[in-house]
């Protein structure tokens, strides 16, 4: 991936990407919007947002992910929103962190 280490925005909406969710997101460490929306990105949705301190937006509607939010998500400090509406996966389409 290379040294993305100050990278604050990722957005790979709509690229008609595939696969599970990269476990190499999680070294983004600086990341705080991500946008993965509208692709066949498939799996398991990973714990490793829960541990990106500065994210604050999550954009994983319109694919094909399946199973439960990741606890870790949802007890992360900056998070506001998370959107997974479109998918397989429990739990509501949109989510606000107070």
């Amino acid at each position: 991936m290379g040294d993305l280490s100050s990278l604050q925005y990722l957005y790979l909406n709509g690229n008609e990407l595939s696969g599970s969710i990269p476990p190499e997101l999680g070294k983004l460490s600086k990341l705080q919007h991500l946008g993965l929306w509208a692709n066949r990105l498939e799996g398991q949705i990973p714990d490793i947002f829960g541990k990106l301190k500065d994210l604050e937006f999550i954009w994983l509607n319109q694919n094909v992910l399946n199973g439960s939010i990741p606890s870790s998500i949802a007890s992360s400090q900056r998070l506001r929103y998370l959107y997974v509406s479109a998918n397989a996966s429990s739990g509501h389409g949109a989510r606000q962190f107070d």
